[in-house]
């Protein structure tokens, strides 16, 4: 039973139980908020080894009837995997003091519709003798799930579909590349060739909003092996030079360093980064790459110089569709899932990516990947 093993250390072999209470009147303003969400409460007591629930909770819980429900029953619907999450999350709101706040998938119960809960609680400021409490709130998310994988499926579809009329387009590009290499027309070969990076950001936008979708949807598949990062990044500086002639990316002399990840996926990553500094900068205004050995690590750092970024969109700028303001309150052009993707693809490499941005200075961008033992 992973509460009791995890979080009581098995001081007390009792198993835990849960028992139904009517909110206290005293609690009224904010049992009034908590109606308005539609949520339920609890409150996980380890002196007494019982978690005490509202009754909306019981109806969002799959429990039974009966007033007394081992926990370990509870925790056979829930994904072990996720289980596991939900331990760590309440052992390091035990030792640390902060809040949690998660969701998880309920397997489906009695050919129940399948669904997903948000779990958020945090520790109570109690007595150092007294034995920690959690206190939380619980709510059916289903709803909005489901709208969302909704909203994948039919961006996955119609990304997919877009991609044959663009190979079309790129085939007679080249044709006519062909047939008018030999008129001697300048203007001719300089149009076709705008047309041509135009297809290539639309294939490249296409290929986000894909990755986009499998990433959310979990079923992203890494291809890893051993290659030189300084050739990736040397491949991928030469493509943007193509299509940002004017821009300055200065790629920092560095030995030899090999990595063992997905090539194509850590390429995506560099290009999103670098994408997003040309995006912030001027024209005149140099990009640095720069490579780090680091406690087992290698870390990359891609510096500007232009806009720099806020504090609060710091907090979310990795976030799913989110974009912040560039100059005179004018947002910046994207999508909001460069930075999303490459979050999450450092993620499933086990590494790490942040960023230290200062207003009218700039920003630095890092990435970490483990290097190979």
């Amino acid at each position: 039973m992973i509460l009791k093993s995890d979080l009581m250390e098995k001081k007390d072999e009792q198993d835990m139980t849960i028992s139904i209470v009517e909110p206290h009147l005293s609690e009224e303003r904010l049992q009034m908020g908590i109606k308005v969400l539609n949520a339920g409460t609890w409150a996980l007591d380890l002196s007494t080894n019982s978690l005490i629930i509202t009754k909306r909770c019981r109806e969002i819980l799959p429990i039974c009837n009966e007033d007394h429900v081992k926990v370990s029953d509870l925790c056979e619907f829930i994904p072990a995997t996720y289980g596991k999450k939900v331990v760590e999350a309440f052992l390091l709101a035990l030792k640390t003091g902060s809040s949690f706040d998660m969701e998880l998938p309920i397997c489906p119960i009695n050919n129940s519709a399948f669904r997903w809960l948000r779990i958020t609680g945090a520790v109570a400021n109690v007595d150092q003798n007294a034995a920690p409490k959690l206190y939380g709130i619980v709510e059916d998310i289903s709803e909005r799930k489901n709208n969302e994988y909704l909203k994948q499926d039919f961006l996955a579809m119609v990304s997919h579909d877009l991609k044959s009329p663009l190979s079309v387009i790129k085939l007679y590009m080249q044709l006519c590349g062909q047939l008018t290499g030999n008129t001697g027309d300048d203007r001719i070969a300089g149009i076709l060739k705008k047309v041509e990076l135009q297809v290539h950001k639309m294939n490249r936008l296409i290929e986000c909003y894909l990755d986009s979708s499998v990433m959310v949807a979990g079923k992203t598949k890494l291809f890893p092996l051993m290659f030189d990062i300084r050739a990736l990044l040397k491949e991928v500086i030469d493509d943007l030079h193509v299509l940002h002639p004017g821009q300055i990316i200065f790629l920092k002399p560095s030995p030899y360093v090999g990595v063992y990840a997905d090539r194509e996926k850590i390429g995506q990553v560099i290009q999103n980064l670098l994408s997003n500094a040309i995006k912030y900068s001027s024209s005149i205004d140099v990009i640095t790459v720069c490579l780090k050995k680091t406690a087992g690590y290698l870390q990359v750092a891609i510096t500007d110089h232009g806009i720099g970024i806020n504090s609060a969109d710091q907090e979310k700028i990795f976030d799913r569709f989110y974009r912040v303001d560039g100059k005179k309150g004018t947002t910046v052009k994207g999508y909001g899932l460069g930075l999303y993707l490459s979050r999450e693809i450092i993620k499933q490499h086990n590494g790490n990516i942040w960023l230290e941005s200062e207003i009218n200075k700039g920003s630095r961008f890092y990435f970490t990947l483990p290097l190979p033992e």
